[in-house]
C-alpha cells in the first residue's frame, strides 16, 4: 500500500487546549515503547497524524515499515502482510523487526481478525511447515465505535486487547473549540501557499461562526471549509456568504473586516475578558481555565489593555 503519510504537512498535534497538551506530554514515552498501540477519533481527528508521530519517535524509525487498512488486509491480507514479512525475513535472515500500521480497525473481517491476532499476540509464522519468527509491532486507528462491535461480538476480543496494550483517544474539535484560532490560522496560510494566493483579511464574525459550528467531521471539515472559502471569497477577503454550512442568525459583535492577525488578536481578546467575567477577575482561575501561565495572562491583558478591575463583583 502506497505511504499515506506522503499528504501529511506537518509532524506535530496543533493547538494549546489542555487535550492537546496532555497528548503531547506522553505521546513521546508511548511512541519509544514497544507496545501494540490504537488511536482512537472520530473522521477527521488526525488519527493519521498521531501514528506518524508514533512511529518518527519510535526506536523503530530507522526499520521496515509496513501501510495497510482493513479493506486491504479483508481482501489481500497475504499481498499486503504475510509476502512481504517473508521477503524481509530471507533478505536479512533474521527476525523481522518492522511496523505495521493499519487504518480503521472497525472494518475488519472475522477472517483477518483470526491473521491478524498471531502478529498482534507476537507470535511466529508458520507458513508450509516453516515457521518464521517476527518482530512486529502494530499502530493502528480506530473510530470510537470499535468498542461498540466489541460489545456486540463482531471484534475479536483477543485481537482487541492485543491491539490496545496502549490507547489513544484524539478528542473531537468541539471538545478543543479553543484550538480553532490556531488551526484556521495554520491551514488559511496552508492553503493561500499552495494556492498562490495573499492571505486575505477576515470578517472578525467569521470567527464566532467557526467558534460556534459542532464541527462533526473535525479537523478535516476545517480545512475543508477553509479551502472553499479561499476559493469562493473575493480576492483579499473572506466573507461570512463563503461559509459552506448553515449559521445561525444572531447578534455578534461589530468588528470591521481586518487581518488575519488582528483578527485573531480581537478572538483572543473576547476570550480573556469572558474568562475574567466568569470568575470575577480572578486572574489564577481565568488563567488556568486558559491554559496560560498567569504571567503570561498578565502580558496578555496588558497588551490587549484588559483591566482586571473592570471585571471583579461590584463593577
Amino acid at each position: 500500500m502506497k505511504n499515506p503519510w506522503e499528504t501529511l504537512s506537518q509532524l506535530e498535534l496543533i493547538g494549546h487546549s489542555p487535550e492537546i497538551n496532555h497528548l503531547r506530554s506522553y505521546l513521546p514515552s508511548i511512541a519509544k515503547s514497544e507496545e501494540n498501540v490504537t488511536v482512537y477519533g472520530e473522521a477527521g481527528t488526525e488519527k493519521l497524524l498521531a501514528t506518524k508521530i508514533l512511529f518518527e519517535n519510535s526506536l523503530r524509525k530507522d526499520r521496515p515499515i509496513l501501510f495497510s487498512n482493513a479493506n486491504n488486509l479483508n481482501n489481500h491480507y497475504d499481498e499486503e502482510v504475510t509476502e512481504p514479512l517473508l521477503a524481509g525475513q530471507k533478505k536479512m535472515d533474521t527476525p523481522l523487526s518492522c511496523t505495521l500500521v493499519i487504518e480503521n480497525l472497525e472494518y475488519l473481517d472475522e477472517k483477518a481478525q483470526q491473521k491478524l491476532l498471531i502478529l498482534a499476540q507476537k507470535r511466529n509464522l508458520e507458513i508450509k511447515s516453516q515457521t518464521i519468527p517476527t518482530s512486529v509491532r502494530i499502530i493502528a486507528t480506530a473510530h470510537p465505535n470499535l468498542i461498540t462491535d466489541l460489545k456486540n461480538n463482531k471484534f475479536n476480543a483477543d485481537l482487541f486487547l492485543a491491539l490496545t496494550s496502549v490507547s489513544l483517544k484524539l478528542p473531537p474539535l468541539r471538545e478543543r473549540r479553543q484550538d480553532i484560532p490556531l488551526l484556521f490560522e495554520h491551514y488559511l496560510k496552508k492553503q493561500c501557499m499552495e494556492f498562490k494566493k495573499p492571505i486575505p483579511i477576515v470578517d472578525f464574525e467569521v470567527f464566532n461562526h467557526l467558534m460556534k459550528h459542532d464541527w462533526y467531521g473535525n479537523i478535516k471539515e476545517l480545512e475543508n471549509t477553509i479551502r472553499t472559502m479561499v476559493f469562493t471569497s473575493p480576492d483579499g477577503e473572506l466573507l461570512i456568504d463563503s461559509l459552506p454550512f448553515e449559521v445561525e442568525n444572531l447578534i455578534f459583535s461589530k468588528v470591521q473586516i481586518q487581518d488575519l492577525n488582528i483578527a485573531v488578536s480581537q478572538l483572543e481578546k473576547e476570550l480573556l475578558q469572558k474568562s475574567l467575567r466568569k470568575y470575577a477577575g480572578n486572574q489564577s482561575k481565568a488563567a488556568k481555565a486558559l491554559c496560560l501561565s498567569e504571567p503570561n495572562l498578565r502580558y496578555k491583558m496588558k497588551k490587549l489593555k484588559i483591566n482586571k478591575k473592570d471585571y471583579a463583583f461590584g463593577h
